[in-house]
């Protein structure tokens, strides 16, 4: 008998000690405080810091919005530059802006001017649907002559493009937090600092998106500039050299320049009476603050 109760008295005492552990943890448990309104309002929730993947995470989503996920692909920024003589320079200009609408593209900027009666040139910037740059390109040289200039540009934004739409997607994710916690707020004060800060977040989504948009669009539309200058007439060249067409801006240079200087010339003339006025003023007292010097100093002679 003795050796049978020796054993139920260790089997009883292992399961008052097992009551208690569970008790103790139970009561942990509930001794915890539970999480408040107070505990996320904005103060709170800017001072978290959360990362960009746990506050999509923490509001479980955003509703009917699937997780966007970045491209792997790259993103290039190609942009090209054509310096072409021309024939004429209206008629070849007229050509580019035609093919450009043809092809989807987009015309910027045309201009022409004129070096002398006879010689003109031009300056045409135009976006061309990245995909079809190179084929554009030959399409434009088989307009000149000759083409003097070719430069072709590739700048890689992939890494600037991801990180702003890992930036929105985080931006987007902490305005849905702070719609959640406005549905909770009950203070009036609560409202307005919410909606404030709520504020501050679209307007910074607004910003982002913007350039976003002028990235995207820099990235499917290739801008090419391109210079045009008219061929000169065989009259006036001579195996390269054009004396002509180099006298004649001689000559427009030193119109210009006599043009400035006379300008100069009718400018004093009319602020000529202005000029003498001040001369006059300051002369005058000049002469008056002389003779009272004299004066003061013709004083003690007289005295003494």
């Amino acid at each position: 008998m003795k050796s049978c109760a020796l054993p139920l008295a260790l089997l009883v005492l292992s399961l008052s000690l097992g009551c208690n552990r569970s008790r103790q943890v139970d009561m942990a448990a509930v001794s915890q405080p539970r999480a408040s309104l107070a505990e996320y309002s904005p103060t709170s929730l800017e001072r978290a810091k959360l990362p960009a993947g746990s506050v999509a995470a923490a509001i479980g989503g955003v509703p009917g919005r699937a997780a966007y996920i970045p491209q792997a692909d790259k993103k290039v920024i190609h942009t090209a530059e054509l310096s072409l003589v021309v024939d004429n320079v209206e008629e070849a200009s007229a050509k580019i802006r035609s093919f450009t609408l043809r092809a989807d593209g987009e015309i910027d900027q045309a201009r022409i001017w004129s070096l002398s009666e006879k010689t003109r040139e031009g300056e045409l910037h135009i976006r061309i649907p990245a995909e079809g740059l190179e084929s554009a390109l030959k399409q434009i040289k088989a307009v000149a002559l000759r083409v003097t200039n070719e430069q072709l540009n590739a700048t890689d934004v992939t890494r600037q493009f991801a990180d702003n739409a890992a930036r929105m997607h985080s931006l987007q994710a902490e305005e849905q937090q702070y719609l959640q916690i406005l549905k909770q707020a009950k203070s009036i004060q609560d409202i307005l600092d919410i909606t404030e800060k709520l504020t501050d977040v679209r307007t910074q989504i607004e910003q982002l998106q913007a350039n976003i948009d002028l990235m995207s669009h820099d990235i499917a539309m290739s801008l090419v500039t391109i210079g045009l200058s008219q061929n000169a007439p065989v009259s006036e060249s001579l195996g390269g050299w054009h004396p002509l067409l180099n006298a004649r801006r001689s000559f427009k240079n030193m119109v210009e320049n006599l043009g400035d200087w006379i300008d100069a010339i009718i400018s004093f003339a009319i602020f000529l009476p202005v000029i003498a006025l001040w001369i006059l003023t300051v002369g005058g007292i000049v002469w008056i603050a002389w003779k009272l010097f004299r004066r003061f100093q013709r004083v003690p002679e007289k005295t003494t």
